[in-house]
Order: C-alpha cells, then sequence, then structure tokens
C-alpha cells in the first residue's frame, strides 16, 4: 500500500472513529440531561412533600387544646393529670425524690450511687420503686411527669 492510500485509509478509520466517539458523546448528553431532569422533578417532589408535611403539623397542632396560654407554663392545679402527679409525687420518700431529681438531671447510677455513698444496686432499686410509684412507663414519661410537676414543661 502506498503512501496516499495509507493516508486516506488512515483518515476513513479516524473519520469513522471520531463519527462513533461523536454519537457516544451526544447519547451521554441526553442520558445526563435525563438523570438533571429525574433529579429537579425528585426535588421538587420532597419539596412538595415537606411543605404538605408541614401543613398537616400545622393542622394537627391547632386541633391540639391548649392547656395554658403560656408555653412551658405550669398546667392548672385543677387538671386531673397534673393533681395525680403531685400525689404520686408525695408517696415517695425523701431518697427516691432525692434519686428522682439526680437521674431527671440526666446522671447515670453510678454517679448517684457514688455522691449519695450508696451502692449502684441500691440507686436501681430506688429508681425502679419510683417507677412503680409513680406510674411511669418509661424513663422519657417520668422525666415528662417530674418537668409538668416542676412547671418547666415544654411539652404544652
Amino acid at each position: 500500500m502506498s503512501g496516499p492510500e495509507h493516508l486516506r485509509m488512515s483518515l476513513a478509520n479516524a473519520s469513522i472513529e471520531l463519527r462513533i466517539r461523536l454519537s457516544g458523546l451526544r447519547e451521554l448528553s441526553s442520558a445526563f440531561q435525563r438523570q438533571s431532569e429525574d433529579m429537579w422533578e425528585r426535588v421538587e417532589h420532597v419539596r412538595r412533600e415537606a411543605a404538605r408535611l408541614n401543613q398537616d403539623v400545622k393542622t394537627l397542632r391547632s386541633k391540639l387544646p391548649q392547656r395554658s396560654s403560656q408555653r412551658g407554663a405550669r398546667p392548672s392545679p385543677l387538671d386531673s393529670e397534673y393533681q395525680g402527679i403531685r400525689q404520686r409525687l408525695f408517696t415517695l420518700s425523701p431518697r427516691q425524690r432525692q434519686v428522682l431529681a439526680d437521674v431527671v438531671s440526666g446522671k447515670a447510677n453510678k454517679v448517684i450511687a457514688l455522691e449519695l455513698g450508696l451502692s449502684e444496686k441500691t440507686i436501681e432499686s430506688h429508681r425502679a420503686r419510683l417507677m412503680e410509684k409513680m406510674h411511669a412507663r418509661s424513663f422519657a414519661e417520668l422525666v415528662r411527669m417530674s418537668l409538668m410537676v416542676s412547671g418547666t414543661n415544654r411539652a404544652a
């Protein structure tokens, strides 16, 4: 094969390769375009869902009965739940009240035991007994009761 023939064949092959590459780039470009459009559709969907959920939360909040006109205020002394919690609180021994205050403040049983000079088992026993006396099904409920009675209820 002579030089000019070789050059023509090389140019023909290069032309074919260039067309293939350009075709691939066009396909890749349209794939990216489709992905970008899909992404924006998803973003818009999430934005619409978030707005709908915010509206649902506002609707639900507006339907909740207001316990007091001031957020975080102590419930009315006539409130039966409040009265029940206060009555149960008075059934606790002084040591159980002390353990309750420390537990609600976030101290671990071991730390409370060291501070009070008691064993960790004794603190666990006091904690179990006060949960029972307060009719608390969970630690979170115990904290809520304590906050309600202390007047720092933020859940109202």
